[in-house]
């Protein structure tokens, strides 16, 4: 923008600037950004420029103009370098173009000439956290506290920082603070809510959600994280209502698959279609094999069912569901002929399913040959032969809470007398010699199937094997889905998904799985429980 002012005329009086300041601020508030930005424009090249500056720099920020925002802000610094206000629009606006490294630049440097003010120090400490570097967050919202104990903000930034290192006490603590400083915050109570379920103290999650949703602006999230508490309740029937909100989030809007973008109308259960009822995968692999395990109680009120599958899952289930057309996903493209259509996710609302009404059988069915195949390949006379997984490459840092340390792999695989087989997806290599050097295990890897995508052949490999030890990832919804002895390694916080709820021992969705639960951060208790429960040796075949 350019300013409205004609350059040989003298500067107008600061009291003139002002009034009209005072009336683009009104203007902005009631909602007219345009008026307001003309008027903002009209003060930029006057006494108060810097001001206007910074407030045309805030609200094209506000209308997503990030760009732009960025050149108002750097106008501003240029008149008044050093202001705080200035060095933290100038952060937010670098954060949302993704320009991480100057938005961390700027916010550290507004902290440092407001070291008081909360809002720069809780918008780095989230930069920090959204890139993985929570010790730095937590450190800098210390600090921040230890100048403001009573910002309600810091408190509860540090209580998100402490859930994300899966400090369940600290979090609670912190985010309790934050409420008492703010009585009432919905959006604080949510968080909280999270922290409790994280703790294991559900009914008190459901109880502050129950009161938080109803306040929040977009409860999508919150209302999921609800459906998980009532789950690990067992209070299925109003999970399954919240569950549904798990399709409002916003990182559901850009998925391959979307009711909204499906021309067909949804089918809520009641009587079948009059033809082919699509039923189609969502989120990840893991989410439509659980959805797949009810397909065939599905089939009992539905005679044609077409499956919309992942393409590396579409062949197993082919194989699987002989009865069904199972056809992989075409992103641009609905299957033919469907007259109706429902996400996988929804049946379990939708047949009523709770582990006692519609306990799972083994869904899956692995190619025989390529079974035996591969257990001749791998198998020893007089040892088990175990497969082994230990990594998850979930994206958002959840990859990291799936993952078995180093440490605790060795002590997993050590003085075992099995042989394991490596089912982890991904170059294993110099971890398999690493380990092998480290215990003495035998690490075998099987050179013909790829199991990242080949899931049809992860799924032979599994059935080889006497038991599956995997953390959770896609080869434990693999082998508990075909009915193996299915060992899971369960994060907790962040790291535990839905389908592995807080029930004791087996598994809810997989009756031949055992869940093995880390404890707050700390992997020992589970690693112990896996190898007792591997010391019980049935006979190898």
């Amino acid at each position: 923008m350019t300013s409205g002012r004609d350059p040989e005329a003298p500067p107008p009086p600061p009291a003139r600037d002002l009034a009209i300041l005072r009336e683009a601020d009104r203007l902005a508030a009631s909602g007219d950004a345009r008026a307001a930005l003309a008027l903002f424009d009209a003060a930029s090249g006057g006494p108060l420029a810097a001001y206007a500056l910074l407030r045309t720099g805030q609200l094209l920020h506000a209308q997503g103009a990030h760009a732009a925002a960025m050149d108002a802000l750097g106008r501003a610094a240029a008149l008044r370098p050093g202001d705080a206000p200035i060095l933290f629009a100038l952060g937010n606006a670098a954060r949302d173009l993704g320009r991480l490294d100057e938005a961390e630049a700027h916010f550290r440097a507004a902290l440092g000439a407001a070291p008081a003010s909360p809002e720069p120090a809780v918008n780095l400490a989230n930069l920090l956290r959204r890139q993985g570097r929570g010790e730095e967050a937590r450190a800098i919202l210390a600090a921040s506290l230890a100048r403001n104990p009573g910002s309600a903000a810091l408190h509860e930034a540090a209580g998100l920082a402490a859930l994300d290192a899966r400090d369940h006490a600290v979090a609670c603590a912190s985010l309790l603070e934050a409420l008492r400083l703010a009585p009432g915050r919905a959006e604080t109570q949510a968080n909280l809510a999270e922290a409790l379920a994280g703790a294991g103290r559900h009914d008190e999650a459901v109880r502050l959600l129950d009161a938080a949703i109803p306040r929040l602006a977009d409860p999508a999230l919150a209302r999921l994280n609800r459906a998980h508490a009532l789950m690990a309740l067992g209070r299925w029937a109003e999970a399954w209502i919240d569950y549904e909100a798990r399709l409002g989030r916003a990182s559901m809007a850009g998925a391959a698959r979307h009711p909204a973008r499906i021309p067909l109308p949804a089918w809520r259960g009641g009587p079948a279609p009059a033809g082919p009822l699509l039923v189609w995968g969502e989120q990840g692999l893991g989410d439509e094999i659980v959805g797949a395990s009810l397909l065939p109680a599905l089939a009992a009120q539905v005679e044609d069912i077409v499956v919309e599958a992942s393409p590396r899952l579409a062949a197993l289930l082919a194989r699987s569901l002989p009865d069904m057309r199972v056809v992989a996903r075409d992103d641009a493209a609905i299957p033919p002929g469907c007259v109706a259509h429902v996400p996988m996710g929804s049946l379990m609302g939708i047949l009523g399913w709770t582990p006692a009404r519609l306990p799972m059988a083994p869904v899956l069915v692995a190619d025989r040959a390529r079974a035996a195949a591969a257990a001749a390949r791998h198998r020893r006379p007089g040892r088990r032969l175990v497969g082994l997984a230990w990594a998850s490459g979930a994206g958002g840092g959840l990859g990291a809470l799936k993952t078995l340390p180093r440490g605790e792999l060795e002590r997993l695989v050590a003085d075992s007398g099995d042989v394991f087989l490596d089912l982890q997806y991904g170059d294993t290599e110099r971890m398999r010699a690493e380990l092998a050097a480290a215990t003495g295990a035998e690490i075998l890897r099987d050179r013909e199937i790829d199991v990242r995508s080949d899931i049809d052949g992860l799924a032979a490999l599994c059935a080889a094997c006497d038991a599956v030890v995997t953390t959770s990832n896609v080869t434990a919804h693999v082998a508990g889905a075909l009915g193996a002895e299915t060992h899971v390694l369960v994060p907790s916080g962040h790291g535990q998904l839905w389908y592995w709820t807080p029930s004791p021992g087996a598994a809810a969705f997989y009756a031949r799985a055992t869940l093995h639960r880390q404890d707050g951060a700390s992997w020992r208790g589970a690693v112990d429980s896996v190898r007792a429960a591997l010391a019980v040796r049935p006979p190898t075949r």
